[in-house]
């Protein structure tokens, strides 16, 4: 195993695989958004009220679609696993209306949508590899991010911002990859394990990262370095009509039913 992009840098990952240079990868669902436009989905802002929904809409024929839109470049999805739902951090102020965000300089994932998410709040949106934020937001190229808790715990961003919003706006999950070839090269039983181990990994490391998620938010709050600004339900609608916008240009990409397959979704578990 190789964590934080030590065999590979962002964007070589993918060709590695496809060439067999490595058998699995564990991308976070942005990444795969420049090969597969639909994966955008998962990016979309205030997309999922809650993890279940998020899990319903990932484990259902819908997630079934685009895990087997995978194989056209010889990749076979295996699970989704959670890193949790995006947080707001940055360094000028609290963040609670959309015109908070103006010329707001924020380090992004590569995607389009979240590059119109950012830009529909008058924000500007740099894309850049995780591993090169903690340093961005030292030397102040970029003055604000998006993540989870538990990447902004563990990567230190809470050493380098003033203020975290809790905003719930975007889910942050990660694709279990391997290559086509080299898994249909496995003997049936190997796969069959292998299928089974994963089946069993993925419920536990789910609730793992729902606990995570919560114990490091309450390490967050007790050391006290970062002001912390909790978005009550009519800010939040407020900055979700802000970006209606992100829906609209995505609906033209990739097909207004997929979005509204998204959209109703997101219904059910309100």
């Amino acid at each position: 195993m190789f964590p934080d992009s030590k065999l590979y840098k962002d964007g070589e990952e993918f060709e590695a695989l496809k060439n067999g240079a490595v058998q699995m990868l564990a991308p976070a669902t942005s990444k795969l958004s420049t090969m597969f436009p639909e994966w955008q989905l998962f990016d979309l802002p205030f997309a999922f009220p809650d993890m279940k929904t998020a899990h319903s809409l990932m484990d259902g024929s819908l997630g079934q679609e685009l895990f087997a839109d995978l194989q056209k470049q010889k990749f076979l999805g295996l699970a989704m696993w959670d890193s949790g739902f995006k947080q707001f951090t940055n360094n000028e102020r609290p963040l609670r209306t959309p015109e908070d965000f103006q010329g707001l300089r924020f380090r992004i994932m590569t995607s389009n949508v979240l590059k119109d998410q950012f830009e529909a709040l008058g924000a500007q949106a740099l894309p850049m590899p995780f591993n090169d934020v903690y340093q961005a937001l030292v030397n102040g190229t970029v003055d604000a991010e998006e993540n989870t808790i538990s990447n902004i715990n563990t990567q230190k961003f809470n050493q380098t911002q003033k203020y975290l919003t809790l905003s719930n706006h975007g889910y942050l999950g990660y694709v279990v990859l391997t290559n086509l070839d080299f898994w249909q090269g496995l003997p049936p039983q190997v796969r069959k394990i292998l299928e089974d181990t994963l089946r069993e990994v993925t419920i536990w490391e789910r609730e793992r990262a729902g606990e995570m998620d919560q114990k490091q938010l309450v390490e967050l709050e007790q050391e006290g370095k970062l002001k912390i600004t909790r978005l009550s339900q009519g800010e939040k609608l407020q900055l979700q009509k802000s970006l209606n916008p992100v829906y609209e240009r995505l609906s033209k990409e990739i097909g207004q039913d997929l979005v509204n397959r998204v959209i109703r979704n997101s219904r059910k578990g309100e």
